[in-house]
This record gives C-alpha cells, structure tokens and sequence, in this order.
C-alpha cells in the first residue's frame, strides 16, 4: 500500500522592532527545523533586518521552506546631550530635536525639572523662567509614531539671580536770583535687571517719579529747590525690591539773592 504523507504547512510570522531590540523568530507548523542561520530550533533570536528562512520536517521525514522578515525601524536619538545653563529670574530656552526614527515624535519627563521650566511634549521646548537656583537632573525621552523610544539623562543648573543695583547722577543748575532756586538734573542706570520700574526720586522735598526700563538710563529733573551752598542727598527708591535704593551727593549753589540797599 503506498500511503503518501502531507508535506508540512511551515509559517514564520514576521516581526518589526525598534533598533537594539531583539525578535524572536517562531516557525510551526513541523516537528523539527532547520534556519538559515544554522540554528536547528524552533525559534530564533534575530537583532538585523532581513528574510531568514527555515526549513521544517514532519514526523514522517516531509519538508516545507517558509520565509520571515524581520524589519528594524531606524535607530532614534536626542539632541543636545548637554543643556545650557540658566539663571534664576531670566528666561530659558533650549529645544531638544528627535532625529533618526519614524516621524511623528512626542517628548516626556521623568524627574525634576528646575522650578519654572517645563517641556512642551509636542515641540521638545524646555522654557520658562527658573525660580530656584541649583542643579537639577532628569530624563527626557522621545517616542515616535512606531513606538520606539530614546533616552537622554540630562541636567541643568542654575545660578542664583543676579543682584540688581542702582547708581545716580546729579548735576545742579544756578542759582536763579529771581527766586534764589536752582535746579538738578541727572539719571539714573541700573545692572542686572530686565523689565520695567518705577523710581522715586527726591531732595529737600522734591521729588519726581520715572520710568526705568531694563538697565536705562533714565533722565530726571528736580525743580525749586533753594540755594544755600550745602551738601544735598538725592535719593533714589525703586518699586522692585531686588534692587533697593540708591543715592548721590552734590554741592547745591550758594545764595544769589541780592541784599536790600
């Protein structure tokens, strides 16, 4: 009696995987296989792209080939691998860029970042203005649309803000002697500071208020005052805190008022 036996019905699903990750390869469909690669079991762990064939073997000694393809999506990475630093009180900017991957790419956190900084996760933006001086240390990971990830540890540190200060002019007219008044004119500049301040300005009573934006300088004039040759102290308070007061002297004209006949 002949007796014709089936040829296995072999099958080796395909895989797709991210770059550096392995697949494992599985044929069925027969007792006893033999790949491509050599290896004669029933699974393969494979890292490189390609076809890898296998042919298996049914108990009664019939043989069928099937064929799998293994596919690596591109390898994915993160850029810059170092932050530039920040500065507490100051705006902060750095985009990090996804490259390689399949496009489509949205970016995560895992730790802290410094307070007042945060990471937009669609455009990889860290910005913000720091609140907190010091070093902070966290991870940033990017995903593309394929599901596959790259890590980058990374780290910031920040300087304390920096201490804002003030200085001021002042230069004194002459004496009028209509009225034996004189006038001061000056300015006022600052260091390490952005935005805008109001000023309070004033000597022997008169006082003005300016505007101070970012370093300046801004000018001021003081009218009416009296003319007796003595040491004058104007002084300058400012609406930010940080940067406190500040002060000048000058020599006020001496009297110009004519004496009566």
């Amino acid at each position: 009696v002949l007796t014709i036996n089936p040829v296995p019905t072999v099958v080796v699903p395909s895989m797709s995987v991210c770059a550096g990750e392995l697949a494992e390869l599985m044929a069925s469909g027969a007792s006893t296989y033999v790949w491509n690669t050599g290896e004669t079991t029933q699974s393969i762990s494979v890292s490189v792209a390609g076809t890898y064939s296998v042919t298996g073997v049914s108990a009664q000694g019939c043989s069928a080939t099937a064929n799998g393809t293994l596919t690596v999506y591109p390898a994915l990475t993160i850029s810059p691998s170092t932050l530039p630093n920040g500065t507490v009180g100051l705006a902060y900017s750095q985009t990090l860029t996804a490259s390689g991957g399949t496009p489509g790419y949205t970016f995560s956190s895992l730790g802290t970042l410094p307070g007042g900084l945060s990471l937009n996760p669609t455009t990889g933006v860290i910005s913000g203005t720091p609140t907190t001086n010091g070093t902070a240390s966290f991870t940033v990971t990017v995903t593309d649309s394929k599901n596959c990830s790259a890590v980058a540890p990374l780290t910031i540190t920040t300087a304390a803000e920096p201490v804002c200060s003030l200085t001021a002019t002042a230069t004194p007219g002459v004496c009028n002697t209509t009225t034996n008044q004189y006038t001061v004119t000056g300015t006022v500049s600052a260091t390490n500071t952005t935005g805008s301040q109001s000023l309070t300005i004033a000597v022997n009573g008169s006082s003005t208020v300016v505007t101070l934006t970012g370093n300046g300088p801004v000018s001021y004039t003081l009218n009416g005052l009296n003319s007796d040759g003595m040491t004058k102290t104007v002084t300058v308070i400012s609406s930010a805190s940080a940067c406190g007061m500040a002060s000048v002297t000058y020599a006020a004209p001496a009297s110009c008022t004519m004496a009566p006949p």
